[in-house]
């Protein structure tokens, strides 16, 4: 066997699915996130990736295009949100890099807080949906623990030692 041969050996495609699904470095985020899913949906429907894995392989894409979105400030109620947020942890005396423990927040923080994780969860669904994943975004909205059950259960067939990878 020569030593191509042997760099890639794809009786188990696991590995080479891992990095290839989780390393986007150099691509713009946008594209990353594309070909991320159009990546897991073609893994999945050749086998080489469960339900599970799919949908926490097309979670970190979306999550991480999300995360990106709103730091560009491409949801402007979220913007307004985030910034409400900090006015009200500066007028309760936090500094940059402070917070309170959810047991401890003052009620307009946790009004706040409540009001940006729904705002979030529906822009991670409407992208689901952009990106051609409706079945996910339904199982997102209609039965999030299931959603978030599958989304475990995938994650830990790629990083823990009792999974496949």
């Amino acid at each position: 066997m020569s030593a191509d041969e042997d760099e890639h050996d794809i009786s188990d495609p696991r590995p080479l699915t891992q990095q290839l699904i989780f390393n986007r470095e150099g691509l713009p985020i946008e594209e990353a996130a594309h070909l991320r899913v159009r990546l897991a949906n073609t893994l999945h429907a050749v086998g080489a990736l469960d339900d599970a894995e799919r949908l926490f392989s097309i979670s970190l894409a979306i999550e991480d295009l999300v995360s990106a979105r709103i730091r560009q400030n491409a949801s402007p109620a979220l913007s307004a949100l985030r910034k409400q947020l900090r006015d009200a942890e500066r007028a309760h005396g936090l500094k940059e890099g402070e917070f309170f423990m959810v047991s401890d927040q003052p009620d307009d923080i946790r009004e706040l807080n409540a009001k940006w994780s729904a705002g979030r969860r529906a822009l991670e669904a409407a992208t689901l949906e952009e990106f051609g994943c409706g079945d996910l975004a339904a199982l997102y909205r209609g039965n999030r623990a299931k959603y978030d059950e599958l989304r475990e259960i995938g994650r830990r067939k790629f990083f823990e030692p009792s999974g496949r990878h």
